[in-house]
């Protein structure tokens, strides 16, 4: 995962909030995205899957849409 682009919109409570731009090798790390950074994810935010070319966006509810089919992005499963 790379950050791109972040800019930040605004304070949560104990966070920043950035709308941000990503890179990923693979849509599988898209979930785990928000675990790996200190900084709220806001909608709007973009990641592009470079294996494959897709783009993803953040909705409103806070869910990875996949911008070609319109498909959201499954959560990660609880180990």
């Amino acid at each position: 995962m790379v950050i791109m682009k972040e800019q930040l919109i605004g304070m949560g409570e104990d966070t920043a909030v950035c709308r941000m731009e990503f890179a990923v090798d693979s849509a599988a790390e898209i979930p785990y995205l928000g675990a790996s950074i200190p900084r709220t994810i806001a909608p709007g935010s973009t990641v592009w899957d470079i294996s494959t070319g897709e783009f993803y966006g953040m909705n409103s509810q806070g869910v990875w849409i996949n911008q070609s089919t319109g498909e959201a992005v499954p959560e990660p499963e609880d180990s």
